[in-house]
């Protein structure tokens, strides 16, 4: 988590971490862990990091976790999960990307 932190803050680094998937690693992890709330919080914090710089990561990147951020807003009643996973999307669709349509279908 300290990765997406770091990556968070530098636009060559959070590319670096792209490369590497990272974003797909961090959707893997939250999907092991459905009991550990915390697991989770700190996973989709990585991911918000991951996403808020522009430009916004390409569609194959996103792809890997807005199904997850999606079912957040839909389901969770968990705040710092609500929060962060709004801010992802939020981040998300401040680009001209494919996922503005998928936000306007859910």
């Amino acid at each position: 988590m300290i990765i997406a932190t770091i990556a968070g803050d530098n636009l060559d680094h959070r590319d670096l971490c792209l490369g590497k998937n990272v974003i797909g690693k961090l959707a893997f992890a939250y999907e092991q862990f459905p009991i550990h709330i915390n697991i989770r919080r700190k996973t989709i914090q990585a991911i918000n990091n991951l996403i808020k710089q522009q430009p916004v990561p390409g569609w194959d990147h996103i792809s890997k976790v807005f199904p997850i951020l999606a079912g957040i807003v839909k389901e969770s009643k968990d705040e710092e999960l609500l929060k962060d996973s709004m801010e992802s999307i939020s981040h998300i669709s401040g680009n001209k990307n494919p996922v503005i349509n998928t936000l306007n279908k859910v």
